[in-house]
């Protein structure tokens, strides 16, 4: 294997670390969302959480160990401060952490639009627009934070010559793995009446066909409309916008940082390509 083919699997690694503990718990999410009793499901959701949280966490602290372990490699005699995995896993952290509380406080916010405009927009025939024109505008600020926030620290970063992109797509990857339990449980219940305490901007893009229905007799029955490859879809949407917005985001960062600041190319350096 030429050098060029392993440092593009080097590269990739941490990618496939991470999009196989997202899958696996958006795996697990479905099957169990999907065929445990209705009320089971709010225990169900909680061990899951637990279970994404540890996952989550254990991707970052991998991540982190390789990217310490590369930096040392490149840079033997170390920076000042030092780049250890403590280094990485603070900056991964933050990225981590802050995707989930914007997405908590938007989606928080979004229960007074729910109290304004709930009750017309559940009398809508069409289940699809009954979610998606309440939570699209709060959709649409979460994107609108997700972009000032990337592209800011794509030009510190790129000021501060730590610039990595590879990082940070990596650190948003690990907020979707802790987010997905929430996004495909509300894609799933309670759709219909919008009676959860917070609207998920989340599932935006939710078919709002919930997998259990209350007849008149209050009791639970599977719905035969319900769709899991809807679901599946409609949360992966979610999130491909998200990480795609935050790509040319940091990107357009680091451009605008070198056009303001850099008069010759060849000034120009960065920390990271791991």
């Amino acid at each position: 294997m030429n050098n060029s083919s392993k440092n593009s699997l080097d590269i990739k690694i941490p990618y496939i670390i991470t999009g196989v503990l997202f899958a696996v718990i958006f795996a697990i999410c479905l099957f169990t969302f999907t065929f445990v009793a209705y009320s089971f499901s709010g225990t169900a959701l909680i061990l899951i959480l637990l279970t994404a949280g540890a996952a989550a966490a254990v991707s970052e602290i991998i991540i982190s160990m390789r990217c310490a372990t590369i930096s040392k490699i490149k840079n033997p005699d170390g920076f000042n401060p030092p780049r250890d995995m403590f280094f990485y896993i603070r900056r991964m952290g933050f990225i981590t952490l802050m995707a989930i509380l914007m997405s908590l406080g938007v989606s928080f916010a979004g229960t007074f639009l729910n109290g304004l405009f709930g009750g017309f927009v559940k009398n809508m025939d069409n289940s699809f627009l009954r979610g998606f024109i309440l939570k699209l505008p709060m959709f649409a600020v979460y994107l609108f934070m997700i972009y000032r926030m990337f592209i800011r620290y794509g030009f510190m970063d790129a000021q501060r010559k730590i610039y990595n992109l590879n990082l940070h797509m990596q650190a948003l990857m690990i907020a979707f793995i802790f987010m997905v339990p929430n996004a495909v449980f509300d894609s799933m219940y309670d759709t219909a009446t919008f009676s959860a305490f917070v609207v998920n901007l989340q599932t935006v893009f939710s078919p709002n066909i919930d997998v259990y229905i209350l007849d008149s007799l209050d009791v639970y029955y599977v719905n035969e409309n319900f769709n899991i490859f809807l679901v599946l879809i409609s949360v992966i949407a979610a999130f491909a916008i998200q990480l795609g917005l935050a790509w040319f985001a940091y990107k357009r960062g680091k451009k605008i940082m070198i056009k303001e600041h850099i008069r010759e190319i060849d000034e120009y350096e960065t920390d990271e390509n791991i």
